[in-house]
């Protein structure tokens, strides 16, 4: 009885020759990948990657965000205008600022 997976069929080395290559492409895209996967989450629980947080905690986020001026208020209110600004010794007035800037440290 032949149990070979070919039969009888004979591979010539040519052919031989491009198994094998398949073979080690696949084995270095494997433990490539393998790695790169390692690496990621090693880098991720240092805090160097950014992991996507879950649906409920962004929806927590916007609960808790002002709806004006985007940033999440503070709990403590008392520092806080009609508006949702910051009170400003220098400009105790209660009525609509002429300008209102914000943005990043850059602007």
């Amino acid at each position: 009885m032949d149990f070979s997976l070919f039969g009888n069929m004979q591979i010539e080395p040519r052919h031989h020759n491009f198994i094998l290559a398949g073979f080690v492409v696949i084995l270095v895209l494997g433990v490539t990948e393998l790695l790169g996967y390692v690496v990621a989450n090693y880098h991720i629980n240092k805090g160097v990657l950014y992991r996507a947080q879950s649906e409920e905690g962004f929806e927590q986020y916007l609960a808790q965000r002002h709806p004006v001026l985007g940033w999440v208020t503070q709990k403590d209110d008392s520092e806080v205008d009609a508006v949702g600004t910051r009170l400003i010794p220098a400009y105790p007035g209660t009525e609509n600022p002429c300008v209102s800037l914000y943005g990043n440290s850059f602007t």
